[in-house]
């Protein structure tokens, strides 16, 4: 687009369809979830031709109510158009039964020439008979009531377009009943209507992109689904109220939607219920600048070993070939800040070939220090990954390493299952329970602690009552007291997964000190302090030519530190790292390391005189919406009792179910279908993807 043109909707003042300009109407809630000022809206955006559109929002449950209540209103206009007083009524009644006196006298017509088939021509003749051809096809259907006919006042479908694919399009309306789409849903992309989400069934969704992208449909309403990867150009955009979602880059890639190339020479953006300075904010926003990230973790390492081992021998170099490329050009960027500063000079002087000489090796230098990171971050990773058991020693997967790399998405919860499956502890959890409903209670308690987590922020926290950290020999894990937060995981359980933590860090704590033993110089910003930029490192500030007794002792005290970055080595701890997040933060800054490259995976809490009460400044309480979904299986108590919003409520659990799903069919695979785990998780499954299906009903 050449530039968005931007509206709000003060702009349109019609309330109603057919209201007066200017007219006042008291709604309750947001205006976009009232059907007649959207109607008014859409039929606005009609006269001025910016229509196709999309209208965004982030909560699922207001888009389908906008689009159901957008179908009823405009399914009661309809009938009242025509049945909405006895005069009206009476024309139809009228209108409807000369109709019906057409088709019977047609019907009749072709029934007779269909009985004169067996009457020569001869007799026919003599009696007066008109001897057409007809066949049972040509019998047409019975004619529908005029107020349920197509009538453009009450929908927004292009009908042109209707016109030219009209077999295309019924054909495959005609199989959306089959999608499990509800009825309103379907009577909706009659009108022109469609609804995305994703929640809505794929193939229903597919058909919203197709009439949308053919151009029968003119309005779709939709979440963030649309604001990536789909080819759905249109000529207007409206942001129906604001969400914490909605960032500068998600608003760029959504406005960006209006204006069709080689159509349109401006795009609109319509704003409807959205704050003045929110709105502000966003069209003064900066692009967010994209830079690439590589992080070696042991999970990818794992897959990468995968894939050399089960590829034929005959695609194992182009294989390798590729692996080796994704190792030695990592996805990060190279580019110094300044170093485009020299671009812009093109008078060829020395001095400008001196300086384009300069950067460009000063970009090499720093290429070849991320390579040998990498390499770093690989071997280190190849040797957790041997401790662990994942690979022999011969660097091949063991049998429970597929698994690992099975499940590569949960990491580090793939990790985790790992470590308690080859320790014994998951079954030792069961072989402590006595009923199959005991087991099955305990293996999902551990499942929910290790696989798509969600916890709570500190403004939920304080509202939740004190008694839940209260237990005193243990307590029922499923106890409805302590909802919505998860309780603590058994003893053994915990303590072998600190065991796993505790080696992970130290991993990746070597490799890091590992690493910057190699860098002989230390980078200039880590030598300075951060504002005034005046050097402080003893390597890089000048140095004092009379030497003082005092130098000589702070010469003998200080701490010196490999790993740890200057500024930050003065506190005087050097490399001794306490937790991930300290190494993540303190370390210098040719570094390059996130929390997400070290499988760490229990919440470490700060010391406090409660053992069962996390700390007052540590947000670590996870969510115990699976557990309480697995009891009572019901969406709208996740989203009252848990604190979650309705796609988190549902994508939690329909990942939740997909991964415990995949886990059965790995040890099904492996000729596990008698373990107890195997047995259990077939039963958890079950109950849990029942009670999804009835809510998704």
């Amino acid at each position: 687009t050449t530039g968005p043109t931007l509206m709000t909707n003060n702009l349109f003042s019609t309330a109603a369809a057919g209201g007066v300009a200017g007219e006042e109407v008291k709604i309750k809630g947001p205006s976009y979830l009232d059907p007649d000022f959207c109607i008014g809206l859409y039929r606005k955006l009609e006269s001025l031709t910016l229509l196709p559109a999309l209208m965004f929002n982030f909560k699922r449950n207001e888009i389908e109510t906008c689009v159901r209540r957008l179908v009823t209103t405009l399914q009661k206009n309809q009938h009242d158009k025509f049945y909405g007083t006895e005069d009206r009524a009476y024309v139809t009644r009228l209108e409807n039964k000369k109709r019906m006196d057409a088709y019977r006298a047609k019907v009749a017509e072709i029934e007779m020439q269909q009985k004169m088939k067996g009457v020569s021509r001869r007799t026919a003749e003599e009696q007066g008979l008109d001897m057409g051809e007809a066949g049972e096809d040509d019998i047409p259907p019975p004619p529908k009531d005029i107020a349920d006919e197509y009538d453009a006042e009450f929908s927004f479908a292009n009908r042109k377009v209707y016109g030219a694919n009209q077999q295309d399009i019924e054909e495959r309306m005609g199989k959306a009943e089959f999608f499990n789409a509800e009825p309103w849903m379907i009577e909706a992309l009659r009108r022109g209507i469609g609804l995305h989400h994703e929640g809505l069934p794929k193939k229903y969704r597919q058909l919203v992109e197709f009439l949308f992208r053919l151009g029968y449909l003119r309005l779709v309403v939709a979440t963030g689904t649309l604001a990536l990867g789909v080819n759905m150009p249109c000529r207007s955009v409206i942001f129906a109220g604001d969400s914490l979602e909605l960032t500068s880059l998600m608003f760029r890639q959504m406005s960006g939607r209006a204006g069709r190339r080689g159509f349109d020479p401006v795009g609109h953006v319509v704003f409807v219920d959205f704050p003045q300075k929110k709105l502000n904010r966003l069209l003064a926003s900066p692009l967010t600048v994209l830079t690439g990230d590589f992080p070696v973790n042991p999970t990818t390492v794992l897959r990468c070993t995968e894939m050399c081992e089960e590829v034929e021998d005959a695609e194992k170099p182009m294989v390798r070939a590729a692996l080796t490329q994704l190792f030695e050009a990592p996805l990060w960027s190279v580019k110094d800040e300044d170093s485009g500063a020299y671009q812009s000079q093109t008078n060829g002087s020395k001095s400008t070939t001196a300086i384009v000489h300069t950067n460009a090796q000063k970009e090499e230098e720093k290429l070849q220090r991320m390579l040998l990171e990498v390499k770093y971050h690989k071997r280190y990773a190849i040797e957790f990954l041997y401790q662990e058991g994942l690979l022999s020693a011969e660097g091949k997967l063991r049998s429970m390493g597929g698994l690992a790399s099975f499940l590569f998405e949960t990491d580090p919860g793939n990790i985790a299952l790992h470590k308690l499956l080859v320790t014994g502890a998951l079954h030792q959890l069961l072989e402590e329970a006595e009923t199959e409903e005991e087991k099955d209670r305990r293996l999902l308690h551990v499942m929910a602690h290790i696989f798509h987590r969600k916890t709570f922020t500190r403004a939920v926290e304080l509202k939740m009552p004190e008694e839940r950290f209260d237990p005193k020999n243990g307590y029922d894990v499923f106890d409805r007291t302590h909802s919505p937060v998860l309780a603590p995981l058994p003893k053994h359980i915990a303590k072998t997964l600190s065991q796993l933590d505790l080696r992970s860090f130290h991993n990746i704590k070597d490799c890091v000190r590992a690493y910057c033993a190699t860098q002989t110089q230390t980078p200039t910003e880590d030598g300075a302090l951060p504002l005034s930029g005046l050097p402080f490192n003893l390597e890089t500030a000048t140095p004092v030519e009379q030497s003082t007794l005092h130098k000589e002792y702070l010469s003998q005290a200080q701490i010196h530190s490999v790993a740890r970055s200057p500024f930050a080595a003065l506190t005087g701890k050097g490399d001794a790292f306490g937790c991930v997040e300290e190494l993540v933060d303190c370390t210098r800054t040719q570094v390059h390391l996130e929390a997400g490259m070290v499988a760490q995976f229990l919440p470490h809490h700060k010391k406090t005189d409660n053992a069962h009460k996390p700390a007052e400044t540590h947000d670590t309480l996870l969510n115990s919406y699976i557990c309480d979904f697995y009891v009572h299986g019901k969406l709208k108590h996740l989203i009252k009792m848990n604190k979650m919003d309705p796609f988190e409520a549902w994508e939690g659990v329909a990942k939740f179910n997909e991964t415990i799903k995949s886990f059965m069919l790995f040890l099904t695979r492996s000729n596990a279908t008698e373990d107890p785990i195997c047995l259990s998780l077939n039963r958890i499954y079950t109950t849990l993807n029942k009670s999804k299906k009835k809510e998704d009903a």
